[in-house]
Formats: C-alpha cells, sequence, structure tokens
C-alpha cells in the first residue's frame, strides 16, 4: 500500500504488480482463504474490491458502506 490509493504485490523482495482502482487510501487486504489469487481490498472510499492478480483490474466492487471502511475480512464459514 502506498500514498496513492495504490497496492503493490510483492514476490519475494520483487514488486511484481501494482494494482490502481481506489479513489481514498487503501485500509486493508485480506487474502481469500484456499486461492492463491484473489483478495479483497477496503479503502477510505468507501468500497471493497474483490481482485484477481491474474487481471489488473478488480472483478467486483461493494460500495453500499456510508463511511471510511477501516478492516475487511473473509468469512471463512
Amino acid at each position: 500500500l502506498d500514498d496513492k490509493e495504490n497496492i503493490h504485490l510483492l514476490a519475494g523482495i520483487f514488486l511484481k504488480q501494482t494494482l490502481s482502482s481506489h479513489k481514498g487510501w487503501v485500509s486493508a487486504v485480506s487474502w481469500k482463504p484456499a486461492s492463491e489469487n484473489v483478495f479483497i481490498s477496503a479503502s477510505f472510499d468507501k468500497t471493497i474490491k474483490v481482485w484477481d492478480i491474474r487481471s489488473k483490474i478488480p472483478f467486483y466492487t461493494l460500495s453500499l458502506h456510508t463511511d471510511k471502511i477501516f478492516c475487511a475480512s473473509y468469512n471463512t464459514k
């Protein structure tokens, strides 16, 4: 994460990919259990985005919140 609303995916010490879509600071990232490619990101822009690292754009955006989102995680049940 950085101050420009980007998500940087690292492989070891090398930058693998930068993802940009949020309009505010990214406050949380959570990988989907049992998936090596899917994760969610939460942001101060009031959205949660679902990503697949094989694409540079999110494949789903949840925009039902009315305020900043500080945390997010997958429900494993």
